[in-house]
């Protein structure tokens, strides 16, 4: 027999509009089960013998377990461990039967709750996606998946990165794609977006740069509890769609491929009827009402200080690239927008534009930055030479006992004079 909390949820679930089959898969129950519990108006149980409950000595304590357990999933043993502080006397395995109760109950509960409404979330996370062989070296590669709560609307695509520069362009990506954002994105606890997780007294601490990031798109930032995967299920599945689906079975010779065709999927299974609604999601997608997209202008550049080698060569990711010979030895900015371009500043200055290179241990160097450099050379080589012409010649010195003593300039001449003397 089903207990009262579940005869409660199945007809809340088919209030949604959720079907028997699908209220089945979710709670684990039988469909003959959910139909019995919607035919009926009132809990089975409601009507056999009126049970009475006798008091337990844990009663007094479960508005204060209620409370912990709606801030953080504690287990059983540390329920107790506070409730004895307080003055609890039962047995721990009381409270173990109380606190797996009321978890289960938050699982059930859960299954209606993460049915959002339009606009309100979404779901962003990442995935290995095997690797790539780039330039001779092989390479890992990521997938970055994004879903739209309501309608069901799935983003992916791919790269060799996982750092906050690369998310926040993957989320201006999916933006793009989505033609807008909710008003609120879940995620779980990456470093790039959470510096410290939810604690039982404390909220979550979202990473400065990402804060801003969310800040200038107007969208809210949540994380799920640590060890709580399921609250983000949407994402979850769709990570395994991704690589049961799109990946298995497929070959890619480079990145750029990889991200076409995974658009090209994207359109395919958006505009095919998603097996938990029932509905198409392309056509879903006019009912989000998300918050429209302001557009890609913000800067989400890799940006590094380096020094200018004397050879005006400044090294960016094991390849070095030129610069005007003017600025040897200056510290400069170089700027990687994930364009296929890099970019050095001196200042607000843009002083040198490079075309990527592909792969390590290459030199780029545009002409135009050593023209003046070779007359600079020979202009000084000359002027070194003049110099030494025209530097009077000093006598030598002699020191004895600390003074300085003159010496005599002997006066030399040409051996054919000595003998013209002698003759």
């Amino acid at each position: 027999m089903i207990r009262k909390g579940e005869w409660h949820l199945i007809r809340a679930m088919k209030n949604e509009g959720v079907s028997v089959s699908e209220i089945a898969r979710r709670m684990g129950l039988d469909r003959k089960t959910v139909r019995k519990a919607l035919s009926s108006d009132s809990w089975p149980d409601d009507d056999a013998r009126v049970r009475v409950e006798r008091p337990s000595k844990l009663d007094p304590y479960k508005p204060f377990i209620q409370a912990r357990l709606e801030k953080a999933p504690l287990s059983a043993v540390r329920i107790f461990e506070e409730i004895m502080r307080q003055g609890y006397s039962g047995k721990i395995t009381v409270v173990k039967e109380y606190v797996h109760s009321l978890k289960e109950e938050e699982r059930l509960r859960a299954v209606v709750r993460f049915e959002t409404v339009p606009g309100e979330q979404s779901q962003a996370d990442w995935a290995h996606a095997g690797s790539l062989l780039v330039d001779g070296e092989r390479r890992i590669v990521y997938a970055f998946v994004m879903v739209l709560g309501y309608s069901r609307m799935r983003f992916v695509t791919f790269t060799h990165s996982m750092d906050i520069h690369t998310l926040m362009r993957c989320h201006m990506e999916a933006f793009d794609y989505f033609g807008g954002h909710t008003r609120e994105i879940l995620y779980d606890n990456m470093k790039t977006v959470i510096d410290r997780p939810k604690g039982i007294d404390s909220p979550a601490v979202v990473n400065r740069q990402f804060a801003d990031f969310a800040g200038y798109y107007g969208f809210g930032v949540d994380s799920c509890w640590p060890y709580r995967a399921q609250t983000k299920g949407k994402s979850e599945r769709l990570v395994g769609y991704v690589k049961d689906n799109f990946l298995k079975g497929r070959a890619f010779e480079s990145l750029e491929q990889m991200r076409r065709e995974g658009l090209l999927w994207c359109d395919e299974v958006n505009a095919r009827v998603h097996g938990t609604t029932g509905k198409i999601p392309r056509e879903e997608l006019a009912k989000e009402g998300l918050i429209p997209f302001a557009g890609r202008d913000y800067d989400a550049a890799r940006t590094s200080v380096r020094m200018v080698a004397r050879d005006c060569l400044v090294s960016y990711e094991a390849n070095r690239y030129s610069v005007p010979w003017r600025l040897a030895g200056r510290s400069v900015v170089v700027r990687d927008a994930d364009d296929g371009w890099l970019r050095v500043f001196l200042c607000d200055e843009l002083v040198a534009e490079h075309e990527e290179a592909k792969g390590k241990h290459q030199v780029i160097i545009n002409p135009e930055h050593l023209v003046g450099l070779l007359e600079r050379v020979i202009g000084g080589q000359r002027k070194a030479r003049m110099v030494e012409r025209a530097a009077p010649v000093q006598s030598p010195r002699l020191v004895l006992f600390g003074r300085e003593m003159p010496l005599v300039t002997v006066e030399s001449r040409e051996l054919s004079y000595y003998e013209e003397v002698a003759g």
